[in-house]
């Protein structure tokens, strides 16, 4: 997966660099808001780090928490269920296998 720097202004003194997955831009911007998120040029970085989506949306549940005005974790407002955000991973989405029904006894 690609890292990047993304310097988050929290306001107009304070810039704070910090090394995120490129998945975790949306939800840095929907933290801090629209156009206080930006990547410096050249940070671009492949990592090794390997993990599925479901594993991955816990670890950003656990980093980022929740909104609290809503009680919604920040990486669900953007990535709704795991498999939009295996999407922005780049991994392939693989469907639930579906239950097959019983046959109703006579």
């Amino acid at each position: 997966m690609q890292t990047v720097t993304a310097i988050v202004e929290r306001d107009v003194s304070t810039h704070i660099p910090t090394t995120v997955f490129v998945h975790e831009l949306p939800i840095l911007e929907v933290i801090n808001g629209a156009g206080r998120v930006r990547v410096e040029e050249g940070s671009e970085a492949e990592s090794d780090f390997e993990t599925t989506p479901e594993e991955e949306f816990i670890r950003l549940e656990q980093k980022y928490g929740k909104d609290r005005d809503v009680n919604v974790p920040y990486v669900a407002k953007v990535y709704r269920h795991p498999g939009e955000l295996a999407e922005a991973m780049g991994q392939e989405v693989t469907p639930k296998p579906t239950r097959a029904k019983r046959a109703k006894p006579e």
